[in-house]
């Protein structure tokens, strides 16, 4: 937002520049107004996106935690989908007719430090026999991080329609070339208690026995990345403040999703059994593709995540897609050069 601000007030002083230079500069010999070949556009504004698998694991989080909260258990999820995201453009523009132009455009969005979790816990009767009975106290914390920027390359052609002496309407459309880079980090804490009690044959009488511990911590770092192609189209309005300024208005749709993304993860697994003085540690990088996996892959209670898979582990899951289509809202000024 900070970055959004910034370049608004650049673009008032240039702005403000502009309109103390002469008019006269766009006119002919003859007194007659001729079209700029050249302009440049600065904008900013709001991208919604699809997500592809990424808001699918928020989902199936969220829908989760719904699921286990129930009698002897609680549960509480806290992830916000990936909708509006900042968006920041610049453009240029050449006219080889008056309303006709072509465009080179630069533009980029990005989901910052996004966070969300889901806390379990849960006690209960485990097992019950004649002379003892075991009592379980389970608990899991699970986290993720993600940092997504995305910057895209279009090639546009644009229509321009006067409506009145200084307003028009645009349409536009082309193709698009995007880099996108996803860090993702996925933290699991797991806990489970088992507490054994010896029945004193006296009724609700019992005595503590001994406990079984174990403790689990897992952390999926990972960092992938894909270039591909899209389209974007759209339309917009032009206000012209001056014969070398314009305020516009425009709503674009992107069409673009990233599949096959290459990544690399570095998995770092820690526990404990029982009275285990240290943590048993163990640490494996994999590179390949990034791929959805479920709690059922990875032998693990909790959310479904986003890593790298390593089929030698036998977790296969699935090619994972980061899908950025969406409507795209933005403001900003025109200079004709």
């Amino acid at each position: 937002m900070k970055k959004i601000i910034r370049l608004l007030i650049i673009s008032l002083f240039l702005i403000s520049i502009y309109l103390h230079l002469p008019a006269t500069a766009f006119e002919t010999n003859k007194g007659q107004t001729r079209w700029p070949k050249f302009a440049l556009k600065l904008n900013a504004g709001l991208t919604r996106i699809n997500g592809g698998d990424l808001n699918l694991m928020i989902q199936e989080t969220n829908e989760l935690a719904g699921v286990l909260d129930k009698p002897g258990a609680i549960a509480t999820s806290n992830f916000k989908k990936i909708k509006s995201l900042p968006n920041l453009q610049a453009e240029i523009f050449y006219f080889p007719l008056k309303n006709f132009a072509l465009s080179l455009a630069v533009d980029t969005f990005y989901a910052r430090n996004r966070r969300g979790w889901l806390q379990y816990s849960a006690s209960g009767l485990k097992l019950e026999a004649e002379d003892f009975f075991i009592i379980y106290d389970s608990e899991f914390l699970e986290t993720a991080d993600l940092n997504l920027r995305n910057y895209g390359y279009s090639i546009k052609l644009y229509y321009f329609i006067n409506l009145r002496q200084n307003l028009q309407l645009y349409v536009k459309g082309g193709p698009s070339l995007h880099y996108s880079k996803l860090q993702l980090t996925t933290y699991l804490d797991e806990l489970e208690i088992d507490s054994r009690f010896i029945n004193t044959g006296i009724p609700g009488e019992s005595l503590y026995h001994s406990s079984e511990i174990y403790q689990i911590q897992k952390t999926f770092n990972d960092q992938a990345r894909k270039w591909y192609a899209g389209f974007q189209g759209g339309f917009g309005l032009q206000l012209n403040l001056s014969p070398r300024q314009s305020l516009v208005l425009e709503a674009d749709f992107r069409l673009a999703r990233a599949s096959n993304l290459k990544s690399q993860g570095r998995h770092l697994i820690r526990y404990k059994y029982e009275s285990d003085l240290d943590w048993t540690v163990s640490s494996l990088t994999v590179q390949g593709n990034l791929s959805y996996l479920t709690a059922g892959h990875l032998d693990q209670k909790g959310l479904n995540i986003l890593t790298t898979a390593d089929p030698q582990l036998g977790q296969p899951g699935q090619t994972a897609s980061i899908n950025i289509s969406g409507l795209v809202l933005k403001a900003g000024f025109r200079f004709k050069l």
